[in-house]
């Protein structure tokens, strides 16, 4: 089956990544476990290093039971990383547990999430080699696609038909800016 013709379940969703924020988490958000933990019921908190554009960096993971929980099975949902005065910096949707603003799930093509194009740039630093776009729904959401190798260089995009088989990995929410 060709990677266009998939159609992922939207029914698995357990949170949804909006311009304001993701679930009940926003930029008000204190950026430490307990506040996370009190605002995510259900949900486990605990830590992780995740790889942003230009630096590895703690974050708190946001983890799910999956299923009915009975076999201690979890699925990393969110990776949350603090900033400044102790506020949520930025949010990583990492599973295919989550929907972006648009509709976008990880694990579907750029085609698929009817992201145009032009609002993409060629990642650098760890996320050379991917495709960062913004979100047609929501400008300070950003979609990363990993992108076939197809003998692409890692600094510019590849032509569109290599760029619209890349697959989207992790959705990306930082807060609006003030003003």
């Amino acid at each position: 089956m060709d990677l266009l013709d998939r159609d992922l379940p939207r029914n698995d969703t357990y949170l949804q990544i909006a311009a304001d924020g993701v679930g009940p988490l926003n930029a008000e958000t204190p950026a430490n476990e307990a506040a996370i933990g009190k605002l995510m019921p259900g949900y486990t908190t605990g830590s992780v290093l995740t790889g942003l554009e230009t630096e590895t960096i703690d974050a708190i993971a946001l983890f799910k039971p999956e299923g009915n929980g009975d076999n201690g099975a979890q699925v990393q949902v969110l990776h949350i990383v603090a900033g400044a005065g102790g506020k949520i910096r930025e949010i990583h949707g990492v599973s295919r547990h989550v929907m972006g603003p648009g509709g976008e799930k990880p694990g579907m093509t750029l085609a698929q999430t009817k992201v145009d194009p032009a609002a993409c740039r060629a990642g650098k630093g760890l996320w050379a080699g991917m495709a960062v776009c913004v979100s047609a729904a929501a400008s300070n959401v950003q979609l990363l696609f990993s992108l076939p190798a197809d003998g692409m260089a890692h600094d510019q995009l590849p032509p569109r038909p290599q760029l619209e088989r890349g697959e989207l990995q992790r959705i990306l929410w930082r807060p609006r800016p003030i003003g």
